[in-house]
């Protein structure tokens, strides 16, 4: 086979490749360290990633755009405006649309390093203390019901709730704790998570009826990329330790 002929080859080859590539499009609320874009107006995180990762190994390319919340996203995905939308839960009628977890809704309660606190038994702990509340925050029932028992003030972030927790001005927080980790290590809060968490709930893509076909052959990929080390690996880039470690660390037994 002379040059040309192998050039010809690898020319049909590619042409035929990218005659097949598709663009999908994914929405996301920002959750840090999931999804986020840094500081070079590039999109990442973990899911982001993994995500990223499984498409192009699809030999198909993927986009990422916010968006303002779950229940937009999932108009979108519905209408086929993007292909899926992250952090939807498996407790709800988009079961069977739906790419395995690949992250957890951690909620723990945070309090001082210096607290006397070692342990979470119930939110009867916290009677009467002082915490602060995210505006349009949905709290798991357990903690919605035992805000009613204290002295709750409203604040747009978690950073906030996480600085006014440091300088003590409340007791005690309700909050993802790998966000709490993120937050503390780039502002130097020496705040900690008592365990057991209160929360663990696996959240997956939710993809939308128009690339419905598409579904079987995303999941195969990502479970073959996550059984090969992949994920494990995303993990590691950006806690510093990998998806097992992980769930070891908060007690979680479920999948993925």
């Amino acid at each position: 086979m002379n040059l040309l002929t192998k050039l010809l080859a690898v020319y049909v080859v590619l042409t035929a490749a990218s005659a097949y590539a598709e663009e999908y499009t994914f929405c996301y609320e920002t959750w840090a360290p999931y999804a986020f874009v840094k500081d070079d107006k590039t999109t990442t995180g973990i899911t982001v990633d993994f995500v990223r990762e499984v498409i192009e190994s699809l030999h198909h390319t993927a986009t990422f755009k916010t968006c303002d919340s779950a229940v937009r996203g999932i108009d979108q995905a519905v209408t086929g405006k993007v292909t899926g939308v992250f952090f939807n839960t498996f407790d709800s009628e988009l079961v069977g649309t739906m790419a395995p977890a690949t992250e957890y809704w951690l909620i723990a309660a945070l309090v001082k390093e210096s607290s006397p606190e070692k342990k979470y038994t119930s939110m009867k702990m916290f009677e009467g203390k002082r915490t602060d509340q995210v505006i349009g925050y949905d709290y798991p029932e357990e903690v919605a019901a035992g805000l009613k028992n204290m002295k709750v003030t409203k604040v747009s972030t978690s950073t906030k709730l996480f600085a006014r927790l440091d300088y003590g001005r409340i007791d005690v927080v309700f909050d993802d704790p790998i966000g709490a980790a993120t937050d503390s290590k780039k502002n130097n809060f020496k705040i900690r998570p008592l365990l057991p968490l209160i929360a663990k709930v696996p959240t997956g893509v939710f993809f939308g009826p128009k690339d419905k076909a598409f579904i079987a052959t995303y999941v195969a990929k990502a479970k073959e990329l996550a059984q090969s080390g992949a994920l494990d690996k995303i993990y590691k880039k950006h806690l510093g330790f990998t998806l097992k470690e992980y769930k070891t660390k908060y007690g979680i037994t479920d999948a993925p």
